[in-house]
């Protein structure tokens, strides 16, 4: 696996990661589940909020299959799992775009099918777990990246763009895909 990839997982397990204790177990899927009810004061049964629920227990789970199948793993191993994952068709189109569907009908909070600077930046927010956000051309940048053939950033568009982030050495480094994923720098 080429370095620049490797750096961009181990940004994303720095992501997932939310209590900082050097390894990934579903724990911390369920403190991102969390965050993004809390940030959008959605009640844990709400059908969005079990969407993305799923979402991350089928990326957990194939992550877990591609590392070995243990309930927790370092950074190294996620990097490699991760890694291994990204080549599977199942991984991409069901794992990462489902997270990438649930965050995004969470965050179309006017309903118009496209995301907004405002309502990604709010996304983003509540992902990262962040008070405050600055970087309103980096934000534009990732907006433009992430358009899709409509020319929004729509649905389809969000989920392509997290699959390129997983797979392509060739994205800039802030996308709206790495953004849905947590990867903030």
């Amino acid at each position: 696996m080429a370095g620049q990839l490797e750096t961009r997982y181990g940004k994303v397990f720095d992501a997932i990661d939310t209590d900082s204790n050097g390894t990934v177990e579903w724990a911390d899927y369920q403190r991102l589940v969390e965050r993004v009810t809390k940030a959008y004061s959605l009640e844990a049964d709400n059908d969005k909020v079990t969407q993305l629920e799923q979402a991350y227990q089928g990326f957990w789970t194939q992550l877990q299959h591609h590392g070995g199948g243990g309930d927790r793993m370092t950074k190294e191993q996620f990097v490699k799992a991760l890694g291994e994952a990204v080549g599977s068709p199942a991984f991409t189109d069901m794992a990462v775009s489902g997270i990438a569907g649930a965050l995004f009908h969470i965050a179309n909070t006017d309903g118009n099918d496209q995301l907004g600077e405002d309502e990604l930046k709010r996304l983003v927010l509540a992902v990262t777990n962040r008070d405050s956000y600055t970087g309103s051309t980096t934000l534009g940048a990732a907006l433009r990246e992430g358009k899709g053939a409509s020319g929004v950033v729509d649905s389809r568009a969000v989920a392509v763009s997290a699959g390129r982030f997983l797979k392509s050495q060739q994205v800039p480094e802030i996308t709206v895909g790495g953004l849905i994923l947590g990867v903030y720098k």
